[in-house]
């Protein structure tokens, strides 16, 4: 068996970093970056590492400065200002209601820690990548507090997996029913997926389709 081993490494800070099998990367790798928040320096190590495009997503205006401070000379990334879901339209999201965070989550709720309500847009991964030119996606990561759930349910019905690599950070906290979270994980194991990397006790997992990370 001479096929390449799977080579997990681990890039970017220890708050906003992520475990990736970059032994098929290239310049022509193509990353997804699912809610950037103000913590991109996942991102800006894969740029400087492997010269390759990331595309990346957040509604929120603070992250949309973020970006445009860091990001606004170069070629290897790209930016959108919309959040990921399963149709494209307006949705109501709720502010954090300290202003020194950036997480919003989708829908109207009320509590402690949360703040005012914005209409933010959302959009679904087949039309970024539609808009883009892209029919497949190397990596593709999702941090968006707590949608992952019906986004990842809604692809696992329809067997639609454009991408090799999927790195989530999990929002179970906010699940009304924990039961959810291992059926979604079965569902995904039943696809093929399965993990190769997991830290801060499950809540950020990587996982390949790929045989050789076994």
């Amino acid at each position: 068996n001479n096929r390449p081993k799977a080579h997990v490494t681990s890039l970017g800070s220890e708050y906003g970093g992520w475990a990736v099998d970059d032994s098929n990367f290239t310049p022509h790798t193509v990353i997804y970056d699912v809610g950037l928040g103000e913590d991109t320096s996942w991102d800006s190590a894969l740029i400087k590492k492997y010269n390759l495009q990331v595309y990346g997503f957040d509604p929120t205006q603070k992250s949309a400065m973020h970006v445009g401070k860091l990001y606004h000379n170069s070629s290897n990334f790209h930016y959108t200002k919309e959040g990921l879901s399963t149709t494209k339209e307006m949705k109501i999201f709720t502010k954090p209601a300290n202003p020194n965070y950036v997480s919003m989550r989708e829908g109207s709720h009320e509590g402690e820690g949360l703040g005012e309500k914005i209409k933010v847009p959302v959009n679904t991964l087949e039309n970024w990548m539609e808009k883009n030119g892209h029919t497949h996606i190397d990596v593709l990561k999702i941090d968006i507090e707590g949608s992952e759930y019906r986004v990842l349910e809604d692809w696992v019905e329809r067997d639609y997996f454009p991408f090799d690599q999927l790195l989530v950070e999990w929002h179970f906290r906010f699940l009304t029913k924990r039961e959810r979270h291992q059926q979604l994980l079965d569902a995904l194991k039943r696809k093929g997926w399965h993990v190769i990397h997991t830290k801060n006790a499950g809540q950020e997992m990587s996982f390949s389709r790929n045989p050789l990370s076994l």
